[in-house]
């Protein structure tokens, strides 16, 4: 894959396949010495937000809260195996359900199930959170129960696999590696990244690329990402870089 066709890419699985071949893994359960693990972690949870709405059990929504803290090393294994354990039950009670529910439990579930970095398992994951939107979009009200129309399905779920694509954009950054200066990490910039990252409100990225250009920034690499259209989500490269997370 060259850099034209990663950026114009709109299927995230065809770009997961490319970031399994070109990242370097290592075998561990520690999402510290596990970069990559991490970022897969947050790429998955931020294609769940996306359809959070159909999220409508606590135990669901809370898989996805651990699994933000668990990736920065808040939460224990059995804490994190716990939480997955209640989050697959709500899944289970789910099943049948014919309105996305399901899907989107089963994507929260995944995220934080035995999928430390497992490209195979994120596919998945986020497969499930792309049939949220298409499932219920297939429904006509002219058919029979169970019935879906093809055509709807497809043109959904390529849309919200379009917005993946974006976000795995956002997060990980193959062919242009950004070199983040020590002197750029003012006062402002750190704030700027802190309260997004933990608020997950990242409307003050253009305000953060002034910011970093005020510091001495000429990266146009993270000068444009900042001032572009996004979406940005947790694990933003950009962010990540200021914030000196892998």
């Amino acid at each position: 894959m060259t850099e034209a066709e990663w950026l114009a890419c709109v299927n995230p699985e065809t770009m997961l396949d490319f970031l399994e071949g070109h990242c370097d893994l290592i075998e561990s359960d520690d999402p510290a010495v596990w970069p990559v693990g991490r970022k897969l972690r947050l790429f998955a949870v931020g294609c769940c937000r996306h359809v959070g709405h159909l999220l409508t059990d606590p135990l669901s929504y809370h898989a996805l809260e651990v699994t933000e803290r668990y990736v920065d090393g808040f939460v224990t294994r059995d804490e994190r195996v716990n939480a997955a354990l209640a989050a697959g039950q709500a899944t289970n009670e789910l099943e049948g359900v014919d309105d996305g529910r399901y899907q989107a439990a089963t994507a929260a579930y995944r995220t934080l199930d035995d999928i430390v970095g497992n490209f195979t398992d994120v596919v998945e994951a986020v497969d499930y959170a792309a049939c949220v939107v298409a499932r219920p979009a297939s429904l006509a009200p002219d058919r029979n129960e169970g019935d879906y129309d093809s055509r709807r399905y497809n043109e959904a779920k390529r849309s919200e696999q379009s917005h993946q694509a974006s976000l795995l954009r956002d997060i990980f950054n193959p062919f242009r590696p950004v070199t983040f200066l020590p002197e750029w990490r003012t006062s402002t910039v750190l704030a700027l990244a802190a309260q997004m990252y933990e608020s997950r409100d990242f409307s003050a990225m253009p305000i953060l690329a002034d910011a970093l250009q005020d510091a001495g920034c000429t990266d146009e690499a993270i000068l444009t990402h900042c001032r572009g259209p996004g979406p940005h989500v947790r694990g933003c490269f950009c962010v990540d870089a200021i914030l000196g997370k892998s």
